[in-house]
């Protein structure tokens, strides 16, 4: 059926959705070269409204091949030309303070940002709180970290009310004094005062104190799904039960423990 198709006669809107599916760094590196044609489309500025680096593990997978992957994001997000809404790294994305502000700088209605820092080269979390307050449209914030970003997760508070998807995980919750719990629980709650849009939560920690879940149940009118996480879970139906979740937070339609 294709085998006498001329990909370089594709009618303009199919070559725009075919572009679309193979992902902004895909035409950056491969489908741009093709052509002149394709080269002229891919300057399309809706082509880059997301930046995946999951996508077919394309950001391992160009690294292996020696290829810039910080470079290429780079290029993709100048030429979004301020269209960028969703911007998504994995755990081999090196993202410095240096990329991390670009994006961001250039990204005024970014509304979806997933980051996975535990491998990246950013270490100041006062460079990513910074950050943070520049995209008050976010409304999708998942953040895998290595420590307790204290500062950040106020900073979510403040600067990010449109929030409907809110993701926290972080490895490094051990050996925390009862001082850092307690400020931690404040922390969240006052959080979760200030971002009554959310849809969907998911926290790391030690125990969920009930303040914590009460607050989440009268704050969060919106919230349909909630996923906790800990070591310490019991995976047993009476958890559910025992901590009073499901009676605290009505109209939760999804509820995940898991450790």
């Amino acid at each position: 059926m294709y085998a006498n198709t001329d990909w370089l006669e594709l009618p303009r809107d199919v070559m725009s959705l075919i572009y679309t599916k193979l992902g902004a760094l895909h035409i950056l590196y491969g489908a741009q070269s093709v052509c002149s044609s394709w080269r002229n489309l891919s300057k399309e500025p809706h082509l880059y409204r997301s930046i995946d680096l999951r996508t077919n593990n394309i950001a391992s997978d160009m690294g292996y091949r020696g290829i810039d992957v910080n470079k290429l994001v780079k290029e993709a997000v100048d030429r979004s030309c301020g269209q960028l809404v969703e911007f998504i790294g994995d755990d081999w994305f090196q993202c410095d303070d240096e990329h991390l502000r670009y994006v961001v700088d250039k990204s005024i209605a970014l509304k979806c940002l997933v980051l996975d820092l535990k491998r990246s080269r950013l270490n100041d979390e006062e460079v990513f709180t910074g950050v943070i307050r520049k995209v008050s449209f976010l409304e999708d914030f998942r953040l895998s970290f290595d420590h307790w970003p204290l500062e950040l997760t106020e900073a979510v508070g403040e600067w990010c009310p449109k929030l409907r998807c809110l993701r926290f995980s972080w490895n490094s919750y051990y050996g925390c004094s009862l001082y850092e719990e307690d400020r931690w629980s404040e922390v969240l709650i006052k959080l979760v005062r200030k971002v009554p849009s959310l849809e969907e939560l998911e926290l790391c920690y030690f125990e969920f104190p009930a303040e914590l879940i009460k607050e989440v149940g009268l704050s969060c009118a919106q919230l349909k799904c909630l996923r906790l996480n800990n070591e310490d879970w019991q995976r047993s139906p009476d958890d559910v039960e025992a901590y009073g979740i499901a009676g605290r937070i009505p109209q939760l339609r999804r509820l995940y423990l898991s450790t």
